[in-house]
């Protein structure tokens, strides 16, 4: 009998709220959580606007003592973790059921950015060395206090890949599954870099956006006048399990994991490719074992970078020859959340599966002659979703592709 996935748990801290409910409204109705940035002195920074997390509250899950030793990238991930097992019915007054049998896999580009940039900091301004700064800053740390604080027993693991770290976690948790080694993950991604150093860093790359003067409007994605991304934090955690095990549960049921494809562009490891990415599609497809006629709607990478979004879009007419097919992206309303953003690009095909309706790109103001296939830019677009894609592509060139069904 094969093996049947389903998500039946959704957690999220994003930069437009930590429901589901908050982020369905924003991606449908098109409005940013970009706005200018306040934790920190931007006066050195061409971009002074990100994708700034404002409510957030770590006190519904942690303590005041486990807040103090955990990085804010670890706290997000403890609270929306707690939030996708209790959406899951596995959370119940503090215990879960067959907790050692959940096992966890976390995907995230950056780490524990806060907690190591400050003790670089206070180490070479003041000579202070804090003894909680290695497990502050471990990347693993996220995935580690998981386990600890709801007693998860399974499988753990980290993966890092830059921007499709949280598809790359999800993909492992489906193949987990799959093959009968786990009953259920929880599994999703997480990056909280929006610190003074990455803002400098990332825009001495020049793939930020510097239009400040209306955050809300910065990233255009596809558009002919785009010049780059924002930063965003955030994470979004999942529960994957057995079809027959949620459905004996009576656990909501999000959507269907078909199929996952990864790829390697061997290039260059900022400019990406487009052998690579139609390579994660194709072998995605070939994963679900459907046709890429079968596809209603994909979920772009969508950076709003010059490169990205001309050779994505040249990758999957490449994939797609016979047909266009809708194509939208969810990162000009959370900003790029590196690790998250792959997760919450997910959670955003199951949404379209499951409503009919595709989420718009907004900010599309100029068609470019470079990007010329069907974009989703006047407003959500009612359709049959049965099948969506979810296309994440990564600095260093690992791609990674999810495909997610309707469950009837």
């Amino acid at each position: 009998m094969t093996t049947r996935v389903v998500v039946s748990g959704i957690g999220l801290v994003t930069p437009v709220g930590s429901s589901l409910e908050e982020f369905r409204r924003a991606i449908y109705s098109g409005k940013p959580g970009i706005r200018e940035i306040q934790d920190f002195d931007t006066s050195r920074c061409e971009t002074k606007v990100g994708g700034t997390v404002t409510e957030f509250n770590p006190h519904s899950v942690l303590t005041n003592k486990e807040i103090f030793r955990l990085d804010k990238g670890t706290q997000m991930a403890v609270v929306a973790g707690a939030a996708a097992l209790r959406d899951s019915r596995l959370l119940d007054n503090g215990a879960i059921e067959d907790a050692s049998e959940l096992g966890t896999v976390i995907g995230t580009g950056t780490g524990s950015a806060h907690s190591v940039e400050q003790s670089y900091c206070a180490f070479f301004t003041q000579r202070k060395i804090d003894p909680f700064s290695i497990p502050m800053g471990m990347h693993h740390a996220a995935a580690s206090y998981l386990s600890i604080k709801f007693g998860l027993r399974g499988s753990g693991l980290t993966v890092s890949t830059a921007c499709s770290s949280g598809a790359v976690a999800l993909g492992a948790a489906f193949h987990e599954i799959k093959s009968g080694r786990s009953r259920r993950m929880l599994a999703g991604g997480v990056d909280a870099s929006l610190t003074r150093t990455h803002l400098e860093i990332w825009g001495s790359m020049r793939v930020l956006s510097s239009q400040n003067e209306h955050p809300e409007r910065c990233m255009k994605p596809f558009s002919r006048n785009r010049d780059g991304f924002v930063i965003g934090e955030g994470a979004v955690m999942l529960v994957l399990e057995e079809l027959e095990s949620a459905r004996g549960r009576g656990a909501p049921i999000y959507g269907e994991v078909v199929g996952y494809g990864c790829s390697s562009d061997a290039s260059r490891i900022t400019a990406p490719s487009v052998d690579g990415p139609m390579m994660a599609m194709t072998r995605a497809l070939r994963s679900a074992e459907i046709g890429a006629e079968s596809i209603d709607y994909i979920n772009a990478h969508g950076t709003a970078t010059y490169l990205n979004d001309k050779t994505e879009t040249e990758a999957i007419k490449r994939t797609f020859p016979q047909r266009s097919v809708p194509v939208s992206s969810i990162k000009p309303i959370t900003g790029h959340m590196f690790g998250a953003s792959s997760a919450a690009e997910f959670v955003a095909i199951l949404l379209a599966c499951q409503l009919g309706e595709i989420p718009p790109t907004v900010n599309y103001e100029q068609e470019d002659p470079e990007c010329d296939l069907d974009y989703v830019v006047a407003g959500p677009r009612k359709t049959s979703v049965r099948y969506a894609l979810s296309n994440s592509f990564a600095f260093g060139g690992h791609n990674a592709v999810l495909v997610a069904k309707r469950v009837e």
